[in-house]
């Protein structure tokens, strides 16, 4: 989210990549909303979405990876509307570090059901171990969702809602 933004006046096109290693799946936490996504961000001018994952990852994890496989694309309708690309990565360098775009980082089982994430990620989620796809989901944000997202931030806020990590129900790069 840039600059404390809700939401975006223009279209646009952004990568997530689901890191995938024996302890789980890579997720981190940004400072707001406070909840757990996959790794990734906007597309720059002149970027394959590719690259984008590339970059992206060792911006925001420390890692190295190399993509396996683009395991979908996804078209947002409404409310940040744009393209997602939705890549598949193992590590293969780098060191896992928490930094000032991820302040917690944590490896989960992709079977884990994350309740601290936004509605729009989940189909992203739900696809941590699934066969790629050439074909393009739609999909539709609705104030709604963005309403689940301020919900979701509130209720973690006034610990009405347990982070998984806390409760020690994940793998965390601290942990031995």
């Amino acid at each position: 989210m840039d600059n404390g933004v809700l939401w975006r006046q223009r279209r646009q096109e952004e990568v997530r990549i689901l890191v995938n290693t024996e302890q789980g799946v890579l997720l981190l936490k940004r400072p707001y909303p406070p909840v757990w996504e996959m790794p990734g961000g906007e597309i720059d001018r002149g970027e394959s979405p590719a690259e984008a994952a590339v970059r992206e990852t060792r911006e925001e994890t420390g890692l190295q990876v190399q993509l396996t496989g683009l395991v979908g694309t996804f078209r947002r309708r409404g409310w940040l509307g744009g393209t997602v690309y939705l890549y598949r990565a193992t590590p293969i360098g780098g060191q896992l570090a928490a930094n000032e775009e991820a302040h917690h980082l944590a490896y989960f089982p992709a079977e884990r059901d994350i309740r601290l994430m936004l509605p729009w990620h989940r189909p992203y989620w739900q696809r941590a171990f699934a066969s790629p796809t050439d074909d393009v989901a739609v999909q539709h944000v609705r104030t709604r969702d963005v309403l689940v997202m301020v919900a979701l931030t509130v209720g973690y806020q006034l610990g009405l809602l347990q982070d998984p990590v806390a409760q020690g129900r994940a793998s965390s790069p601290d942990e031995p």
